[in-house]
């Protein structure tokens, strides 16, 4: 649907058609998805956000002034949750080998040279190319933020994102049990 449609869908949904918040809802719900699934690896943090920024979306619309920007809007409203989550999680300590990335962001510690899965990661890691391998390393073990990646790196943020989303199903394919890593 164009960006004229749906801001047609938004007057309505500003008068109180339901119905067309409804369709509004349909038409944006992948593309959001996807827009959010790039930012983060957390799957349970991908469907909160959504839910979260349409709940949002149905709240703010009557600030909305229809020129075409709906979608950019409501991926905004989306960004702005997703970092508070992401901002809250980082407060909140991750119990060792809990996800991908703190797995990659704690390798050096001393609890997970025990776990079996550290080797598989170290050696998931060398097999990586080395544009791959330098991305993780200054994302994870030196800490930098993506805006600030993708300003060093000369990218943006989504495609190294984008990337990064690859680089750590990569890598929790090959540290699985089952995974490639010989």
């Amino acid at each position: 649907m164009d960006a004229d449609a749906l801001d047609q869908l938004a007057i309505a949904a500003q008068g109180g058609d339901r119905a067309a918040f409804q369709r509004l809802v349909e038409e944006l719900h992948q593309d959001l998805r996807i827009f959010v699934a790039v930012r983060t690896s957390a799957a349970d943090q991908v469907e909160e956000v959504v839910q979260t920024a349409l709940i949002a979306t149905w709240r703010l619309l009557p600030r909305y002034e229809p020129r075409g920007t709906l979608t950019a809007w409501v991926k905004g409203i989306a960004l702005n949750h997703l970092r508070k989550v992401l901002s809250s999680r980082a407060r909140t300590p991750l119990a060792p080998l809990d996800a991908l990335d703190g797995v990659l962001a704690r390798e050096d510690e001393a609890d997970l040279d025990e776990d079996p899965r550290t080797e598989r990661l170290r050696h998931c890691l060398e097999h990586l190319n080395d544009q791959s391998r330098e991305l993780v390393e200054l994302r994870y073990r030196d800490e930098i933020s993506l805006d600030a990646l993708a300003a060093r790196l000369g990218r943006s943020a989504g495609t190294l994102a984008v990337h990064l989303h690859r680089v750590r199903k990569a890598l929790r394919d090959c540290i699985a049990p089952n995974g490639t890593s010989s």
